[in-house]
This record gives C-alpha cells, structure tokens and sequence, in this order.
C-alpha cells in the first residue's frame, strides 16, 4: 500500500468519524435542546394567556369598587330608594359597564337588586345561580363583608364561565362599616376569549376541566386567582401546553390550553439540515484542498525523491537529479539529497581514479564509509517526516457549523437560542481543533447557526398621540354611527364653516367618541318629545376664535330638543347626573374631562325646557409638535 494511499485513507476515515460524531452530536444533544426550548415557550405561552385572564379581573375590580365604594350605594343598601334603581340599575348601566350581571346584596345575604343580560343578543338572560336570593354567612360571595376587601376570580354557571368581582358597599371615602356587597360579572364567552388571545397573542381554547382534576389551593393574595401547574404535552405537529383553572372556592372549573406551531423544532432541523450541507461541502472542499495540497507539497515530493532513491539504488545512475526550488523541509531535504548523491558521485569517481593506488580493499572501504555518513541523517529525517505526516490531519484542521437564524424571534426568544448555540459552537469548534487545525474556515458558518436561532404588555395605560385632526370628516364619521333607533328620527345639518375651519389639536379616537356622545344627546333629547309630528334636527356648525391669545375651534352642536333647565345646566357635566330615566350620567362628564385634558372647553346652553339646547366644543387649534395625554376615566 503506497504512502498516498494510506494517507487517502486516513483522511476519508477521520472525515467519516467526525461526520458520524457530528450527526450523533445534532440528533442526541442539539435538537433535543431545540424541543426543550419549544416546551418552555408553549409554558410561557400559558403563563401569558393566564396573565391576559388576570388582567380581565384586574379590570372588572375597579368598576366594582367604583359602585360600592360610593355615599348613593351606601345609602341604597339601607332605605331600598327607588330613584337609585331608576337612575342606575338598568340594562344601559350594565352595557356602559360592559357587564353581564350586576347584583346588590346586603349585609344579611339578602339580594336586594340583581339583573343579568347578554350584550351580544341584546337581551335579558337568566339570572346566574350564583346570586341566589338570600347567601349564607360562609358563603363565599360573603367575604368581603366579613373582611372588607377585594374578591375577584371565576365562577362557573349554566350560562358558561363568568369572570367575577365583588366588593364591600362603603361610603365613598370607603368607610364603614359594609352595608352589603356588589357583585359584577362578565361572561367568559367566544368573543372574551378572542380578545384574550389577540392580547397574548396566542391561540387560547378553554374547555371543562379533566375529570381526575384535583382541588387547587385557594387564592394566595387578594385580586388573585389560583390555577394548577401548566402542562406542556409535545405532539406531532405541535405543543400543547394546559392548565386548569379554579373558581373562588379552588374547585377546577375550567381547562385552558395553548397550542404552539413546532415553529422552533422546524426550523431548527432546517438550520441543521443547512449546517449539514454546509459541513458536508465545507468537508469535501477541505479534503479535497488537503488531498490536493497534500500530493503538490509531500506526496510527489516524496515520490520524486524516492524515484532518484530507487535509480541511484538499482542502476547505479548517480547523474539523477532533483533540482528542487522549494524552500521548504522538503526542498530541503531533496537538495541535500542531489549533493549526497553529488558527493556519492565525486566519491565515486574518486574510488576509480584511487583504485590503483588504494587497491579494491580500500576502495571498497571508503565508500562504504562515506555511504554510511550520507544515510544516517537521510533515515532520522525520513522518520520525521513520517511523524509529522501522521500528525497533520489532526493538527491542521479547524472547522466551524453555521445555522441560519429566525428573525421574527421576539428579543427574549433570541437571548435565549444565542446563549444556547454559543455553547453548542463553543464544543463544536473545540471538537473541530482536536481533530484538525486546517477546518477553520467552517467556525464561520457556526457562528451564522448561532446568530439565527439567538409575543414582545404591558398593559398598564396605553398613551394617545395628540394629532392635527380635520373637524368635518370626523364629525361625519361620527353622524354615519349614531344607532338606527336615534338616527331615524333627526335630520342632521352640517354647516359649510366646518370644511373651512382649522384641524384642531386632538386625539383622534377620544375626540370622535366626544362628538359621538354629544351626538347621541341631542337626539335622544329629541326623541324624548314623542309627540313630534315632523323629524328633530341636530345643526353642526364650527369657527375659528382666539381665547386668551391662543387660537382655538369652536365647535357646536344644536338641537331642538327638549331642551335644558336653567337650573341644570352648571350640573349637566357632573359626575351621575342625568336627566333620563335610563341614563348613567357618565357620558357627558367623561366627554368634559377628556376635552379638558386635550386643553379644551365643553359647556352647555339652552333657553330652558322645550327651546332646544346647544352644546359648545372648545378645542386648540393643531399646532407643529405632537404630543401623547393619559385617557382618564
């Protein structure tokens, strides 16, 4: 077996070692971790679909505490005042709440007022077995009159799963001592539940609780529902993580599940079937540069080298030369060689012209002699180069495993892989020096596999841009929403000083539900005269004044309605005030507060009862910046 041959074979069996390493190295230890960080995000997935659940709790409470933390409910719960059911317990209490059942107990257990109704059908549902006439005092729904304090969490009923808050009724500078309870729900239903996943973004499905679910320890803080450990199941086209969730007792009632895609396991095998042909070209090209580089620098050298050998040896031809220019050990060598073989000549030629005199004893002993001298060092380099031939593969190779990286990765998903693949290149590429310095240029498409594989709430409150807004297409959007029930009996004008005047200074989105709200007044102060013969008329009109020396929009808003009482009028913008059987008194006074913190002024006239009334908007005109305000309720 030639030197080529076995040197062939050295290099193709360490190569299909590595390859085979390689590969056990992917499937035992790098795609499972790929699996494992696919189980841990469909976990946060959960957590993140729980925590979009909390939130909904955490924002039913305050409209819990706003209703019993308050002097009309305080005194409600003890005199049973009708104008109080009247003024607030109504259906448009419960859709300006968007609540699905309201009830007021007292602080016996008994229901003093309870109502529950379904906002999408629009109609009055049963009342939910939990607001039973009368509760007892361990009943559960009794414990915040017990412990004045928060208790929100879900309740299951024939209706579905409710998201439930109560609190203790106490006067409005929450002092006692409780009167009662109110209680709040809303329905966990189809449309909740999308708007839960579209919060965390993930694809939440909520089903019964299993059958062998076991009690789930009570709530550890107030405002906090309990639920069990999540559970990550991995199938085969994705991962399911599940948990079950319990109602205020801690029984379970329901299963909440979140698929994952097998997003990061797919397209970590396609990063590795990338590295892999990369490794396989990269691996090929590199053995074929050594195999090449190998028979230019030492190979044909050597064979050169042992060709002279082999004729000096056998013909006795010592006019063979190499004339090698290399500069290297092997050039070295071969030139040493030719003067050997020079000087073997000289001697030679020296052993015939002395052999008369020295006599063939003699000859023959000088040249065996100075044979020997020639030899000695030629074997000790021989020798070394075999050492060092059989030390290359291993000492020259350098290799590095490139993986592709996902870029729609959230920032925390790709903290997480690049720490990962560090690690994983770092051992690679030890692996790769141990078996050969000369594989270096593979690190670099390591390198690219840890870049790629390296939601994304935060809800407190969200910010609103202060924007140049147009008045006219704003108010038309918002004449095109008011309900068909209210529409149908106003004719609305719009005055042509509305195209002409400047874009006020606003938030788009709260500015369009101001208008909508004042629209929505005049005609509902329209309707209220039922015995109209011809349509109410609501006339928009806008121009531009100057206020103190800044530039402002006046905007009006007039109807022939029912006009306002003088002595109404200073009150009309008053938190709870209102003069509809129905009405809530909310609407016009979250309009003024919202226009007060765009900076503007909204207040009412009117020539008293039956004379109509008209509503006055007061805005800054846009000016070049933009700015963000806090929506206050």
């Amino acid at each position: 077996m030639t030197l080529r041959s076995k040197v062939t074979a050295i290099l193709l069996a360490l190569f299909g070692g590595y390859a085979a390493f390689s590969f056990a190295l992917q499937q035992f230890v790098i795609y499972p971790r790929f699996v494992e960080l696919e189980r841990e995000e469909a976990a946060r997935n959960v957590d993140r679909a729980v925590q979009a659940l909390q939130r909904e709790l955490d924002l039913l409470l305050p409209l819990a505490t706003d209703w019993g933390t308050w002097d009309d409910t305080y005194e409600f719960v003890q005199d049973r005042n009708p104008a109080y059911i009247e003024s607030n317990l109504n259906i448009p209490a419960l859709e300006g709440l968007a609540v699905n059942a309201l009830a007021i107990y007292d602080a016996g257990g008994r229901l003093i007022w309870g109502m529950a109704y379904d906002l999408e059908a629009d109609a009055v549902m049963e009342r939910p077995a939990l607001f039973a006439p009368e509760l007892a005092r361990d009943h559960i729904l009794m414990a915040p009159v017990a412990q004045p304090g928060d208790l929100v969490g879900i309740v299951q009923d024939v209706a579905g799963p409710f998201l439930l808050a109560a609190r203790p009724v106490l006067t409005s500078a929450a002092e006692g001592p409780p009167m009662g309870i109110v209680v709040m729900a809303r329905l966990l239903d189809d449309k909740a539940v999308s708007r839960l996943a579209a919060q965390a973004r993930v694809d939440v499905e909520l089903s019964a609780p299993p059958g062998d679910a076991s009690p789930i320890p009570a709530h550890k803080s107030p405002g906090r529902f309990a639920h069990s450990p999540v559970e990550v199941v991995v199938g085969q086209s994705s991962t399911v993580g599940h948990t079950t969730i319990a109602d205020l007792s801690g029984t379970p009632v329901l299963g909440l599940a979140v698929t994952t895609p097998h997003d990061i396991t797919a397209r970590g095998g396609e990063a590795l079937r990338v590295a892999n042909i990369a490794l396989a070209l990269a691996s090929a090209s590199v053995l074929l540069l050594l195999l090449v580089g190998m028979r230019r620098m030492l190979l044909d050298p050597i064979s050169e080298l042992t060709t002279q050998a082999v004729l000096v040896g056998s013909r006795q031809d010592l006019s063979v030369r190499l004339n090698s220019t290399r500069r290297d050990e092997l050039g070295l060598l071969t030139r040493e060689f030719d003067r050997m073989v020079q000087r073997l000549a000289e001697a030679r030629q020296q052993l015939v012209e002395q052999s008369y005199k020295s006599g063939i004893a003699e000859m023959a002993s000088g040249v065996l002699h100075n044979i020997g001298n020639a030899l000695t060092p030629l074997g000790v380099k021989l020798g070394r180069l075999k050492e060092a031939l059989a030390a290359a593969p291993v000492g020259d190779v350098d290799l590095a495993a490139a993986e592709l990286a996902d870029p729609a990765l959230d920032a925390q998903r790709r903290a997480d892989m690049e720490s990962f693949l560090a690690l994983a290149g770092t051992e690679l590429a030890e692996l790769v020096r141990r078996t050969g310095r000369d594989l270096e240029g593979i690190q670099n498409n390591v390198d690219h596999i840890q870049q790629i594989l390296a939601d994304q709430h935060r809800f407190s409150r969200a910010e609103r841009v202060i924007e140049p807004v147009a008045l006219a297409p704003l108010v038309r959007e918002s004449v095109g929403l008011l309900p068909e029930h209210l529409a149908k009996g106003v004719r609305v004008g719009l005055a042509p000083e509305l195209e002409r005047v400047a874009r006020v200074s606003a938030a788009r989105v709260a500015l369009q539900q101001v208008i909508g709200n004042l629209l929505i007044n005049a005609a509902e102060a329209i309707a209220v005269q039922g015995d109209r013969v011809s349509l109410g008329r609501i006339y928009i009109t806008a121009d531009e004044t100057v206020i103190e020396g800044q530039p402002m929009v006046h905007l009006r808003v007039a109807d022939d309605g029912i006009g306002i009482a003088a002595e109404n009028l200073p009150r009309i913008f008053g938190r709870g005030f209102s003069t509809k059987s129905r009405g809530s008194g909310m609407g016009l006074h979250w309009s003024a507060n919202t226009i007060q913190l765009l900076g503007g002024r909204l207040f009412a006239e009117s020539d008293g009862p039956g004379q109509g009334a008209c509503l006055n908007l007061i805005l800054p005109q846009a000016a070049a910046t933009i700015s963000t305000f806090r929506e206050a309720a």
